[in-house]
């Protein structure tokens, strides 16, 4: 049997005042309390990210790496950090790094997508897009990403049944999901450009019924009032759209984009 000589544990004296005497305690401090294992510091790397202090948290972040250099979880919060920070080269090899060593994670795969998209490698995206829902049918990411960028493409009949698929599922997950608002409104739009005007119609409304300022729900909205001769409707909704979102000029693409 071999010790280690590196103490177990520290020794602590902490002296109290009682009236006219003085105390002395002894505390035994374990050695995990003194020197952090790698959980806590990421714990820690995710409270200073969250405080906005993104260099604190990359310094603990790295400190992980120093010792255990393929630590999925430290890897991964490298790759926000990196991207927080606008270092999106760095930040996409890091992602590469981390699906060598976790094959087939769908997050990896769908925020990969995500930067091909940014790079405007068409193909790639969509290969990784796929990769991810062939492992996680109707993941809400990759959904939405995939249905996105065949909107920018002009293939919007194939984006139907995927956005309907996903948001499917995540009304059944949670009725109040974040972004469902925006999927469907998104949906909505694009069943304007296919002639399911009066699904489009229901969706638009439903959208708006809970968040009256949605921009793309008013476009849409304004798109079926157009269709119908209702000018005058159409040209206030589309109003409405830009006075809330001056920059979004009503095209499907800008949002899939977006997405």
């Amino acid at each position: 049997m071999s010790w280690s000589s590196k103490p177990l544990a520290a020794v602590v004296w902490v002296a109290t005042r009682h009236g006219d005497c003085i105390r002395l305690g002894v505390f035994i401090v374990p050695d995990f309390m003194t020197e952090p294992t790698s959980s806590q510091l990421l714990v820690q790397a995710m409270a200073h990210q969250h405080s906005g202090e993104l260099d604190r948290a990359e310094s603990l972040v790295r400190q992980i790496l120093a010792n255990d250099p393929e630590n999925v979880p430290a890897l991964t919060k490298l790759g926000v950090l990196s991207t927080a920070n606008g270092q999106f080269e760095t930040a996409e090899a890091i992602y590469r790094q981390v699906l060598i060593l976790a094959p087939g994670d769908v997050g990896v795969l769908t925020i990969l997508a995500n930067f091909a998209v940014n790079r405007i490698a068409i193909s790639e995206a969509q290969d990784s897009f796929r990769q991810a829902l062939a492992r996680h049918p109707n993941h809400w990411q990759a959904s939405l990403g995939l249905a996105g960028l065949l909107v920018d493409l002009g293939r919007t009949v194939e984006a139907v049944p995927i956005l309907r698929d996903a948001i499917a599922a995540r009304t059944s997950e949670r009725a109040d999901a974040p972004g469902l608002l925006d999927a469907r409104a998104l949906l909505a739009e694009i069943l304007v450009t296919v002639g399911c005007d009066d699904e489009a119609q229901t969706l638009a409304q439903a959208v708006l019924a809970k968040e009256p300022d949605h921009c793309q729900a008013l476009c849409a909205l304004g798109d079926l009032l157009a269709e119908s001769g209702q000018v005058e409707l159409a040209e206030q909704a589309i109003h409405l759209c830009r006075e809330y979102e001056p920059k979004n000029g009503g095209s499907i693409g800008s949002v899939g984009g977006a997405v």
